[in-house]
């Protein structure tokens, strides 16, 4: 199974990603952007699926997807996957969204070890 193999092309991404997940290098905040269709949904989703990883430790292949983490990640069932995205045509993410993220940050998380 190769890292990533949700993720179409872009083998230098899979690859980087993947070193900074197993050395623990991985950044507090990415920004995802491209024209639709380009798969940002697919990475974020692939990325935070892989933080929640349990066999996180254990495996070369993150997210493993069979593990209780992954599968809640990967179907956004999970309360502690928080998403904000922009409101509808506008340039930049709204204020009410980033006072709803700071604030939901400060719960502690429900299943996962942390909240994504």
């Amino acid at each position: 199974m190769v890292a990533f193999d949700m993720l179409i092309g872009n083998e230098a991404l899979r690859a980087r990603l993947q070193s900074d997940l197993s050395e623990g290098r991985l950044s507090h905040a990415y920004l995802i952007e491209g024209p639709e269709g380009s798969g940002r949904r697919t990475l974020a989703t692939a990325l935070a699926a892989a933080l929640a990883c349990e066999e996180r430790g254990a495996s070369n292949s993150l997210p493993c997807g069979r593990c209780n983490a992954c599968r809640k990640v990967l179907e956004n069932k999970s309360p502690d996957l928080i998403r904000i995205r922009r409101d509808g045509k506008k340039a930049s993410i709204g204020v009410d969204e980033v006072r709803f993220l700071r604030g939901d940050v400060c719960v502690r998380p429900n299943d996962l070890e942390t909240k994504i």
